[in-house]
């Protein structure tokens, strides 16, 4: 298996240091098209499809249709779910999935304001996992950087206009500290 994963374009939530959970957010025009950047990038690796989130389709098949490739909308690799939250500053939203955090380890099922929990994100995450491995093709995979470092354990900062290969290492993920 190989999947390469890449950052969407920034959204004009991402600009405003705003958290989107649920619904979507558009990327400007001028923001896609630094996707275009690494399309030959992409051919170069032998990508043979683009999987992405709903939430992510403007950027999935903006990439897709650079590189040649078709592309697949994968619920499962949505966003963390802040239900009515989506739209805060980002900044306090920290603040409030740090006590989230302290709950989920007690128990992981409380749902975040309407929204997901830390459980139904895990098995998200987990099923897109098995749906990678299975399949077999090489992806480039559109996620949003947290939902990258949780489903693959990559660790650090992850860069838009980048290409990160991913090798499965069996890594569980942790609860969120943060959804930027």
């Amino acid at each position: 298996m190989r999947v390469y994963f890449v950052l969407p374009a920034e959204t004009i939530y991402d600009a405003q240091s705003r958290i989107m959970g649920h619904r979507s957010t558009p990327a400007p025009r001028e923001q896609l098209k630094k996707l275009r950047e690494i399309a030959p990038r992409l051919k170069e690796l032998g990508v043979e499809k683009v999987i992405c989130s709903d939430l992510d389709g403007q950027s999935g098949f903006f990439l897709a249709r650079n590189v040649g490739v078709p592309c697949e909308e994968w619920k499962s690799l949505r966003r963390f779910n802040v239900g009515k939250h989506h739209g805060q500053h980002a900044e306090k939203e920290q603040r409030v999935l740090k006590e989230y955090h302290e709950r989920w380890k007690t128990n992981p099922n409380i749902p975040y304001f309407g929204g997901d929990s830390w459980t139904s994100f895990k098995n998200r995450l987990a099923a897109s996992k098995d749906k990678l491995k299975r399949n077999g093709a090489v992806y480039a995979v559109v996620a949003e950087r947290f939902v990258i470092e949780q489903m693959t354990g990559l660790a650090g900062k992850l860069e838009r206009g980048r290409v990160y290969l991913w090798e499965d290492s069996g890594s569980i993920p942790k609860p969120p500290t943060t959804t930027h």
